[in-house]
Protein backbone atom coordinates (compact mmCIF):
# COMPACT_ATOMS: atom_id res chain seq x y z
CA UNK A 1 0.00 0.00 0.00
CA UNK A 2 2.86 2.49 0.74
CA UNK A 3 4.49 1.43 -2.18
CA UNK A 4 1.32 2.41 -4.29
CA UNK A 5 1.00 5.91 -2.55
CA UNK A 6 4.84 6.71 -3.66
CA UNK A 7 3.82 5.64 -7.53
CA UNK A 8 0.87 7.91 -7.13
CA UNK A 9 3.01 10.59 -6.00
CA UNK A 10 6.06 10.09 -8.50
CA UNK A 11 3.09 10.44 -11.46
CA UNK A 12 1.48 13.24 -9.89
CA UNK A 13 4.89 15.06 -9.84
CA UNK A 14 6.27 14.03 -13.14
CA UNK A 15 2.54 15.79 -14.79
CA UNK A 16 3.38 18.81 -12.78
CA UNK A 17 6.71 19.16 -13.87
CA UNK A 18 6.14 18.36 -17.46
CA UNK A 19 3.18 21.22 -17.19
CA UNK A 20 5.57 23.93 -15.50
CA UNK A 21 8.35 22.98 -18.13
CA UNK A 22 5.64 23.35 -21.17
CA UNK A 23 4.51 26.81 -19.54
CA UNK A 24 8.28 27.74 -19.34
CA UNK A 25 8.96 26.84 -23.19
CA UNK A 26 5.68 28.78 -24.11
CA UNK A 27 6.59 32.02 -22.54
CA UNK A 28 10.13 31.83 -23.79
CA UNK A 29 9.00 31.71 -27.18
CA UNK A 30 6.23 34.25 -26.75
CA UNK A 31 9.29 36.39 -25.22
CA UNK A 32 11.48 35.87 -28.23
CA UNK A 33 8.65 36.85 -30.68
CA UNK A 34 7.65 39.90 -28.90
CA UNK A 35 11.43 41.21 -28.57
CA UNK A 36 11.47 39.86 -32.47
CA UNK A 37 8.35 42.11 -33.61
CA UNK A 38 9.29 45.35 -31.53
CA UNK A 39 12.92 45.06 -32.62
CA UNK A 40 11.85 44.29 -36.02
CA UNK A 41 9.03 47.27 -35.54
CA UNK A 42 9.58 50.07 -33.30
CA UNK A 43 7.11 53.37 -32.13
CA UNK A 44 7.57 55.45 -34.80
CA UNK A 45 10.11 58.22 -34.00
CA UNK A 46 8.77 60.93 -36.33
CA UNK A 47 5.92 62.55 -36.09
CA UNK A 48 4.80 64.90 -39.51
CA UNK A 49 1.29 66.72 -38.94
CA UNK A 50 -0.52 68.44 -41.05
CA UNK A 51 -2.32 71.80 -40.39
CA UNK A 52 -4.65 74.09 -42.69
CA UNK A 53 -1.82 75.68 -44.06
CA UNK A 54 0.48 72.76 -45.08
CA UNK A 55 -2.38 69.87 -46.14
CA UNK A 56 -1.66 66.03 -46.26
CA UNK A 57 -1.34 64.13 -49.09
CA UNK A 58 -2.66 60.66 -49.05
CA UNK A 59 -3.12 58.66 -52.38
CA UNK A 60 -3.46 61.62 -54.54
CA UNK A 61 -6.36 63.20 -51.75
CA UNK A 62 -4.85 66.38 -50.58
CA UNK A 63 -6.62 66.39 -47.19
CA UNK A 64 -7.34 69.76 -45.39
CA UNK A 65 -7.95 69.73 -41.65
CA UNK A 66 -10.81 72.74 -41.34
CA UNK A 67 -11.99 72.83 -37.60
CA UNK A 68 -13.28 70.94 -35.21
CA UNK A 69 -16.83 71.85 -32.90
CA UNK A 70 -18.09 70.03 -29.73
CA UNK A 71 -21.83 69.54 -29.20
CA UNK A 72 -23.84 68.37 -26.28
CA UNK A 73 -25.80 65.45 -27.46
CA UNK A 74 -28.86 67.36 -27.71
CA UNK A 75 -27.10 70.40 -29.99
CA UNK A 76 -25.89 67.68 -32.07
CA UNK A 77 -29.26 66.16 -32.87
CA UNK A 78 -30.46 68.94 -33.24
CA UNK A 79 -27.97 70.13 -36.00
CA UNK A 80 -27.33 66.59 -37.21
CA UNK A 81 -31.23 65.11 -37.56
CA UNK A 82 -30.32 62.16 -39.11
CA UNK A 83 -27.35 60.64 -37.80
CA UNK A 84 -28.23 57.81 -35.31
CA UNK A 85 -30.33 58.26 -31.96
CA UNK A 86 -28.51 56.58 -29.41
CA UNK A 87 -31.55 57.55 -27.02
CA UNK A 88 -31.80 58.70 -23.29
CA UNK A 89 -28.51 56.86 -21.89
CA UNK A 90 -26.63 59.35 -24.87
CA UNK A 91 -27.67 62.61 -22.62
CA UNK A 92 -24.11 63.15 -20.99
CA UNK A 93 -22.54 62.67 -24.24
CA UNK A 94 -20.39 64.85 -26.30
CA UNK A 95 -20.11 65.01 -29.97
CA UNK A 96 -16.77 65.77 -31.49
CA UNK A 97 -17.15 67.17 -35.22
CA UNK A 98 -14.17 67.08 -37.61
CA UNK A 99 -14.32 69.19 -40.66
CA UNK A 100 -12.12 68.32 -43.50
CA UNK A 101 -11.59 69.77 -47.06
CA UNK A 102 -10.71 66.77 -49.86
CA UNK A 103 -9.50 67.73 -53.29
CA UNK A 104 -8.85 65.21 -55.82
CA UNK A 105 -5.25 65.78 -57.67
CA UNK A 106 -5.24 63.06 -59.87
CA UNK A 107 -6.93 62.41 -63.27
CA UNK A 108 -9.35 59.30 -61.83
CA UNK A 109 -12.03 59.08 -59.54
CA UNK A 110 -11.17 58.40 -56.19
CA UNK A 111 -13.13 57.32 -52.91
CA UNK A 112 -12.78 57.88 -49.40
CA UNK A 113 -13.40 55.97 -46.45
CA UNK A 114 -14.03 57.24 -43.05
CA UNK A 115 -12.27 54.06 -41.00
CA UNK A 116 -9.12 55.40 -42.26
CA UNK A 117 -9.05 58.03 -39.14
CA UNK A 118 -8.41 57.51 -35.67
CA UNK A 119 -9.19 60.79 -33.32
CA UNK A 120 -6.88 61.21 -31.09
CA UNK A 121 -6.99 64.31 -27.81
CA UNK A 122 -3.18 65.12 -27.15
CA UNK A 123 -3.69 66.05 -23.57
CA UNK A 124 -6.03 63.29 -22.12
CA UNK A 125 -5.11 60.51 -24.39
CA UNK A 126 -8.46 59.94 -25.62
CA UNK A 127 -8.62 58.20 -29.17
CA UNK A 128 -11.76 56.79 -30.73
CA UNK A 129 -13.12 55.92 -34.29
CA UNK A 130 -14.57 58.29 -36.24
CA UNK A 131 -17.92 58.04 -38.66
CA UNK A 132 -18.53 59.92 -41.60
CA UNK A 133 -21.59 62.34 -41.11
CA UNK A 134 -23.73 61.63 -44.32
CA UNK A 135 -23.22 57.52 -43.15
CA UNK A 136 -22.02 56.91 -46.57
CA UNK A 137 -19.56 53.53 -46.17
CA UNK A 138 -17.48 55.91 -48.65
CA UNK A 139 -17.45 59.29 -50.21
CA UNK A 140 -16.70 59.26 -54.06
CA UNK A 141 -14.56 62.10 -55.42
CA UNK A 142 -14.01 63.28 -58.74
CA UNK A 143 -10.86 64.73 -60.60
CA UNK A 144 -10.17 67.74 -59.37
CA UNK A 145 -13.52 68.23 -56.79
CA UNK A 146 -12.93 69.31 -53.76
CA UNK A 147 -15.54 68.45 -51.13
CA UNK A 148 -15.85 69.67 -47.40
CA UNK A 149 -16.44 66.18 -45.51
CA UNK A 150 -17.61 65.61 -42.07
CA UNK A 151 -16.53 63.59 -39.23
CA UNK A 152 -17.47 62.48 -35.84
CA UNK A 153 -16.93 61.22 -32.59
CA UNK A 154 -18.59 60.63 -29.26
CA UNK A 155 -17.07 61.04 -26.12
CA UNK A 156 -18.12 60.59 -22.77
CA UNK A 157 -16.98 60.97 -19.12
CA UNK A 158 -16.07 57.09 -18.27
CA UNK A 159 -14.11 57.45 -20.94
CA UNK A 160 -11.41 60.11 -20.31
CA UNK A 161 -12.34 60.46 -17.21
CA UNK A 162 -14.01 63.97 -15.22
CA UNK A 163 -11.13 66.04 -15.20
CA UNK A 164 -10.39 65.87 -18.87
CA UNK A 165 -14.07 65.71 -20.08
CA UNK A 166 -14.68 69.23 -18.28
CA UNK A 167 -11.77 70.36 -20.09
CA UNK A 168 -12.69 69.05 -23.55
CA UNK A 169 -12.37 73.20 -25.27
CA UNK A 170 -9.13 73.50 -24.14
CA UNK A 171 -7.52 70.04 -26.18
CA UNK A 172 -5.58 69.32 -29.07
CA UNK A 173 -7.62 67.12 -31.39
CA UNK A 174 -6.07 65.41 -34.25
CA UNK A 175 -6.94 62.65 -36.87
CA UNK A 176 -4.38 60.06 -37.07
CA UNK A 177 -4.53 58.63 -40.77
CA UNK A 178 -1.01 56.63 -40.89
CA UNK A 179 0.88 55.07 -38.11
CA UNK A 180 3.70 53.22 -39.34
CA UNK A 181 7.21 53.98 -39.89
CA UNK A 182 6.14 57.43 -39.61
CA UNK A 183 3.13 58.76 -37.67
CA UNK A 184 0.92 61.30 -39.99
CA UNK A 185 -1.80 63.39 -38.07
CA UNK A 186 -4.06 66.10 -39.18
CA UNK A 187 -4.04 68.72 -36.59
CA UNK A 188 -7.18 70.89 -35.86
CA UNK A 189 -8.01 74.02 -34.08
CA UNK A 190 -10.99 74.42 -32.08
CA UNK A 191 -14.14 76.92 -33.28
Amino acid sequence: MHYKRKQISKKKMMIRSVAVLACLITAAVMGYFIRDINRRFPNPSVCEQYTKDSPAMLDGLEITPLSTHIYSYDEYRERYPDSLDAGEHAKDWKVIVYKLAFRNTTEKELRFEADSFLAVAQNSGFHNGVSQENRKKNQTIQPGEVQEIELSCTVTEILIGKKWFQKLEEETYTLVYWWYPVQKELVFTNE
